[in-house]
């Protein structure tokens, strides 16, 4: 009988903590917020790596590629060729 009510106890208090465990705010809950804080902070590294590498790709060009230094001195800059023909609109 005392064996039967230890056992019982012990299963109660396992149901106890688990339910506790799936609540918001219990050990559960608190571990899928977790994972998804995770996860998002996962994708904005993936985001910001993808950045990073074409940054570095312009950084590359500007530094040694004649025709994308004269695109973005006339981009940036507004320069134009002496055979170009500048039309201002109102």
């Amino acid at each position: 009988m005392r064996r039967r009510l230890l056992a019982g106890l012990a299963w109660g208090l396992v149901l106890v903590w688990a339910v506790s465990a799936a609540l918001p705010d219990g050990a559960l809950g608190r571990w899928w917020r977790a994972r998804a804080t995770l996860a998002a902070h996962e994708a904005r590294l993936a985001t910001l790596a993808a950045r990073e590498a074409e940054l570095g790709r312009e950084i590359h060009a500007l530094r040694h590629d004649h025709v994308a230094i004269e695109a973005a001195i006339h981009r940036e800059l507004g320069y134009v060729h002496p055979d170009e023909l500048i039309v201002l609109r109102k």
